[in-house]
Formats: structure tokens, sequence, C-alpha cells
């Protein structure tokens, strides 16, 4: 790390660095200096864990916007139904899919914390026993979003056309990735490229 730091030209302060190492349980990892070394590390907003499993950044979203139900509680006594809808979508569906398409794999289990969140706001706005579909799956708009951003990074004007896997021959559908692990399936591009397959028809 020291010698790829020196050999850009950057000085590596040990005391302001952070370490998150990413590997198989059965691998040995050796640092020459010691790091701080930590289990799950925050980039632009997304908390990412040592198993890249999104626990940890479910969990943070789902606690920030459990916290923003109250609100939703005591203008109930205040505004219309409508009303409420846009306060569901201005401060607390903003943090349920705070870079949503990102994590579009997400387990079952992190996927139901999040869909418990639309339900509590939904008995909140309507009551327990409304049946109605007023609020949108999660799950679904984040499909909808992921693939959305898969379609513009076909582009080939676009920064990350590179990932993109290459189209079959005499079809309209992409080459899935080489997936060895089920982390891997469930990552963005393999994730998107078998939704983009799903969505387009073989000519």
């Amino acid at each position: 790390m020291e010698d790829w730091c020196l050999s850009h030209g950057l000085l590596l302060n040990i005391n302001k660095t952070k370490c998150m190492i990413v590997a198989k349980p059965r691998l040995s990892t050796s640092i020459s200096r010691p790091l701080n070394s930590v289990a799950e590390m925050k980039i632009l907003g997304i908390t990412y864990d040592e198993d890249l499993s999104w626990n940890t950044h479910t969990n943070t979203i789902c606690k920030k916007a459990g916290q923003r139900l109250y609100i939703l509680r005591k203008m109930k006594m205040l505004v219309e139904k409508t009303d409420l809808l846009k306060i569901y979508h201005a401060i607390i569906l903003g943090v349920v899919e705070f870079n949503n398409p990102v994590y579009v794999g997400i387990n079952l289990k992190n996927a139901q914390k999040l869909e418990k969140i639309r339900k509590r706001c939904h008995r909140i706005i309507c009551n327990k026993e409304c049946k109605c579909n007023l609020l949108e799956s999660i799950s679904t708009r984040r499909r909808i979003q992921a693939l959305n951003a898969f379609k513009k990074m076909m582009n080939s004007d676009h920064i990350l056309h590179n990932l993109i896997p290459t189209l079959l021959p005499r079809s309209k559908h992409l080459a899935m990735p080489s997936c060895r692990t089920n982390r891997r399936l469930n990552s963005f591009i393999p994730c998107c490229t078998a939704l983009y397959n799903s969505t387009s028809t073989v000519s």
C-alpha cells in the first residue's frame, strides 16, 4: 500500500487511514504497517461491510427512516392524505431509496426490512384495515431504477459503458457474466443483465 502511494506521488497518513479487508475467511492478508482496521466503512452515503452483505447499510437506513415516521404520525392530525403522501415521498422514501439501484441484488431478509418501513407508512397514512396499493413496493421501484440506470450505461458515450456485457449474436439478449459465487451473481451488473434479458424479446 505504501509502495503504491509513493509510486503515485502520495504520502500515506497512517493515523488518518482506515482499512477494510474484503476477503474470504480462509485467505490470509498482511499489511506492512499497522492500520486502523474496521469492519464497515461509509463512502458517499453508503455503508459497506467487510462481507459485502448490505446488512449494515440496510439497518442504517431503516433506523434513519424509522425515526421520521414520528413526523408522519403528527402530521396526520393536521393535513389531508394527499399531503401525507407528499411528506412520505419527501422525507422517508428519499432515505429508503438513497442509491437504491446499487443494491438491486439485495437479499430477501434486507428487502423485507425496507418493505416493512413502507408498510408502516401505509398504515399511518391510511389505516390497518386498508388493503389498497397506495404505496408502490420498494423492491419493484428498486428494480425499475436499476434497469433504467443500466440502460443509460448501454449508451456508448456513458463513462461506464465498458462494463456492459456483449450482445449475443442474432439476439437482443446480453451475454450473462460468469458468476462463481452468489455474491457476484447478486451484484449490480449480473443482476441488471438478468433483468434486461427478462424484459427484452428474442428477435
